[in-house]
């Protein structure tokens, strides 16, 4: 994972990065996609929602 997308990952809330984590270890995605599931747990999507209509790799 690119450092500045991990650093990202971190500064999430616990539930959130919890939840991200593991969806991350089921799932492969392009950093653009990570980019925008990130932006939408900051804003307050759970995962199931910011991870609606995600493109896979």
């Amino acid at each position: 994972m690119n450092p500045r997308l991990f650093v990202r990952v971190l500064k999430l809330n616990a539930k959130a990065r919890v939840d991200l984590l593991e969806f991350l270890g089921t799932t492969r995605i392009d950093e653009d996609e990570l980019e925008r599931l990130i932006s939408d747990l900051q804003n307050g999507a759970d995962i199931e929602t910011a991870a609606g209509g995600l493109r896979t790799s």
